[in-house]
């Protein structure tokens, strides 16, 4: 009797644990794995956040073949519309698309239409969706409407991003 309570309780830890709605850390530092579904098609690619959200800023490096859909046709590197590609925000008030082999930055937009740096909780009414192993960690999945998709993220249980996706709406 004592071992199936036992059992039932360790359960109910798993699955409330798996369960919590992630809160980025204030600022941090982290490889990531994009992928993006737009239009029926998919792309994959990988690159690095910089997050500190008490100074307003943000950094979402692109690496090489991004088609991230805020780079992509800019037409800030004519030559390769896929070189690497950097998403500024600054102070909560603008987004800024740069690419640094063109050496081109554009102002793309600002508070108004969104573009801002997320917020720690802006998963907050996200819906749990699952876990996944990606790259050997356990990453529990959270899916909630975005400005013009479907964001999904994939953090470990503290709070670290796995994988972020984007799908169209």
């Amino acid at each position: 009797m004592w071992k199936a309570a036992f059992q039932f309780l360790v359960l109910d830890v798993v699955l409330t644990a798996s369960q919590k709605i992630p809160v980025l850390p204030p600022a941090y530092t982290v490889d990531f794995q994009e992928e993006l579904h737009v239009f029926g098609q998919s792309f994959y690619n990988k690159g690095t956040w910089y997050y500190d959200f008490p100074n307003g800023r943000a950094r979402y490096d692109h690496l090489r073949g991004q088609r991230d859909n805020f780079c992509f046709g800019q037409k800030l590197s004519d030559n390769d519309p896929h070189a690497p590609c950097s998403l500024l925000f600054t102070n909560h008030s603008s987004m800024y698309v740069f690419y640094p082999e063109a050496k081109t930055c554009c102002d793309l937009c600002g508070v108004k239409e969104g573009c801002t740096v997320l917020k720690p909780t802006w998963l907050s009414n996200g819906s749990y969706i699952g876990d996944k192993t990606i790259q050997g960690s356990t990453c529990h999945g959270w899916i909630t409407p975005g400005f013009f998709t479907v964001d999904t993220l994939y953090a470990t249980y503290s709070n670290v991003p796995c994988l972020y996706t984007e799908k169209s709406i």
